[in-house]
């Protein structure tokens, strides 16, 4: 099948067959399934399957935030300024609407 791609005559098949020999692995590897866990649904009660598969995308995320805010600053000037800020974004705890309620330690 790959050869026929490399094979093809249409120059958008041959740069196709050659993405898929050049990342074959990692396309295989999108495939396998590293956790399976089984998780019940709030609304009928049933239990499901939930497979979850190894990607990039927690990563690509992070990425993505970091050059947002590259471009919301217009470029910084200051490493360290830039530095904080990225640690800030990407390490700030979650927004809360209550209060955290103290935890009775018992008498």
């Amino acid at each position: 099948m790959l050869a026929d791609l490399n094979r093809s005559q249409v120059k958008e098949l041959n740069a196709f067959g050659q993405t898929v020999v050049n990342w074959f692995r990692e396309i295989v590897n999108s495939f396998e399934i590293v956790k399976t866990e089984y998780v019940v649904d709030k609304k009928n009660g049933k239990a499901r399957r939930k497979d979850h598969r190894l990607t990039s995308s927690m990563i690509e995320n992070r990425n993505k935030l970091v050059k947002q805010i590259k471009n919301n600053a217009n470029g910084y000037t200051n490493w360290k300024r830039f530095r904080n800020r990225v640690l800030y974004v990407l390490n700030r705890p979650a927004f809360r609407l209550e209060p955290f309620e103290k935890e009775d330690k018992g008498t």
